[in-house]
């Protein structure tokens, strides 16, 4: 009876001395669980100091980082770093004309006329005339759908309306050009074909042009006795 009291005490002391040892081993994992969560956290925060801090000390699009943590200048066509604006700006004698797809100014010799001018601030912008839109690949202000090229104004643009007839045709290439009858000349005043020096208006073809001929002896014989 008394070797199975010392068992029973025995048995409950192991017990409890495990669950003792189960309980530190726990807090142990708390504490360790809890530090690794710490400078998990810490690093993160420092990731994002450090990224806050390259944006600012390296800012975009005149600035790149490099492969070993640098920042350098990152210009595009026409332009030059420029440490007050912290920009690239046109080189000398150049203009901006328009940015390219990272927001960059694009600079290029003198702004091309007569279908760009030059603004008070420095821009070289499209200058398009009557019944034309800006067109990138030739650098011109070309005819909008259905019209075509007609005349240009005073500053050599080119102008563009619906080709008028019956004085005009339209060529296969899309070109408006002048088409006279007989004893006709151009004119480019009246927009219209004008008897020739020398010549009178006798009659209209068949697209309704007139045409123009010299008068003959009787008609002229004519003309006299009714002019009197």
């Amino acid at each position: 009876m008394h070797g199975f009291g010392s068992l029973f005490i025995l048995i409950i002391s192991s017990s409890i001395i495990l669950q003792q040892f189960v309980d530190a081993r726990r807090i142990s994992n708390d504490a360790v669980r809890d530090e690794l969560h710490r400078q998990f956290r810490r690093s993160l925060e420092g990731a994002d100091k450090r990224r806050m801090r390259r944006d600012i000390e390296c800012p975009s699009p005149y600035h790149v980082l490099t492969d070993d943590n640098r920042c350098v200048w990152s210009c595009s066509e026409g332009t030059t770093p420029d440490d007050n604006s912290n920009e690239c700006i046109c080189q000398s004698g150049l203009v901006e004309t328009s940015t390219d797809q990272f927001g960059r100014r694009i600079c290029k010799v003198a702004c091309p006329g007569p279908y760009h001018v030059l603004t008070d601030d420095n821009r070289c912008v499209w200058s398009c005339s009557e019944g034309t839109t800006p067109d990138d690949n030739s650098n011109e202000c070309i005819c909008q759908s259905g019209l075509v090229e007609t005349s240009t104004d005073q500053f050599g643009r080119r102008v563009c309306t619906t080709c008028p007839g019956p004085y005009h045709v339209l060529t296969d290439d899309n070109r408006c050009v002048w088409s006279c009858s007989e004893g006709t000349t151009p004119d480019d005043n009246s927009n219209e074909c004008i008897c020739q020096s020398g010549l009178v208006e006798t009659s209209k073809d068949t697209f309704g042009r007139r045409i123009c001929k010299g008068m003959s002896q009787n008609s002229r014989t004519h003309f006299s006795i009714s002019a009197l």
